[in-house]
């Protein structure tokens, strides 16, 4: 993190629900509480949840599964799964479970 870096500001920008994906993208990475906000944004689009899939924070990365645009980003990038390790793993059951799923 940089000495520029503010984290209330960052943290109100990934709290506004009108905060672009570009806007959200240029603050991952600057903090955990941060990231989480992020990872539950519904602006977050493929590349932003993406770049979070890596975060070692596991929360953030629970986050990410439940975001609504996750199932986008596996479609671009079906192998973040495997980078995401148990979790992914688990999120793939979850879904085979899923009673709207033929």
């Amino acid at each position: 993190m940089g000495n520029n870096f503010d984290e209330i500001a960052a943290l109100k920008l990934a709290k506004n629900k009108n905060a672009s994906a570009e806007a959200l993208k240029t603050l991952v990475g600057k903090s955990d509480r941060v990231d989480r906000l992020i990872a539950q944004h519904q602006n977050a689009d493929s590349v932003v949840l993406g770049k979070l899939t890596g975060s070692n924070d596991t929360r953030t990365r629970k986050l990410v599964l439940e975001n609504s645009n996750f199932e986008k980003l596996l479609i671009t990038q079906p192998a973040i799964i495997r980078q995401m390790g148990k979790m992914g793993e688990i999120w793939i059951g979850s879904q085979l479970e899923r009673p709207d799923i033929p």
